[in-house]
């Protein structure tokens, strides 16, 4: 299927013969990279010319009072090289899945022991429009499941629940020391790709990111007498 939507993208651009059918790959995703699978070299040949004029030997033999429509002769050199297209191709077939940033309650910056702490990500479907041998390539990566640690040896599995603030939040921990802190979500991603509007293709392979919250404190919650 990608080998023929990529043949399909350069018969229709235009790019030198056989280019198009010498493709062959398929997108895999791989940390947060979404990547193009591509195999073989591709290149075309490609010819530029620069002319430019000169007055022939008569007409500069007579100087500046030559006659009229005096002829001149043009002069030029052709270039003719080979364009590689692999590069171009890879850069066009890459996406960089973002990290979402990470929030949590209370979001002072220390939290009480033995107290709820309410995270969430804000993760949300990320899309992305290429444009790739003059036609429209879509990738859109969806968040499907998060993996918290909370920096003190314990791990949370929420499925595809990202958290939300108090009260409604579901995806809560409870520190049962002081000391200073970091939570780490570790989120996948279902990727799909699409040429124009043709049917989403599913993109195998583990797309994941990595979100770190700011770092903040536990401390014990002493009550005040008045």
């Amino acid at each position: 299927m990608f080998t023929a939507a990529i043949a399909t993208l350069f018969a229709l651009s235009g790019v030198g013969t056989g280019v198009a059918n010498a493709i062959v790959g398929d997108f895999s995703g791989m940390g947060n990279v979404i990547q193009g699978v591509i195999s073989g070299s591709f290149s075309d040949s490609r010819s530029q010319s620069f002319g430019y004029n000169s007055a022939s030997a008569n007409s500069a033999a007579k100087g500046s009072g030559g006659s009229k429509g005096q002829k001149k002769s043009t002069n030029g050199v052709s270039i003719q090289n080979s364009y590689d297209w692999n590069r171009e191709l890879r850069e066009a077939l890459k996406v960089k899945v973002e990290s979402p940033k990470l929030f949590m309650n209370p979001a002072k910056g220390h939290v009480a022991v033995n107290k709820d702490v309410y995270v969430w990500a804000d993760a949300k479907p990320q899309k992305f429009v290429k444009t790739v041998a003059s036609q429209t390539l879509t990738i859109i990566a969806v968040p499907i499941r998060f993996e918290w640690k909370w920096g003190d040896g314990n791990t949370t599995d929420s499925g595809a629940n990202a958290g939300a603030p108090w009260p409604e939040g579901t995806v809560t921990h409870k520190y049962q020391r002081v000391g200073s802190y970091t939570i780490n979500c570790r989120i996948h991603w279902r990727a799909t790709w699409a040429i124009g509007k043709d049917k989403p293709q599913e993109i195998p392979g583990d797309v994941v990111t990595e979100s770190t919250s700011t770092e903040f404190l536990v401390k014990y919650l002493i009550p005040y007498l008045s």
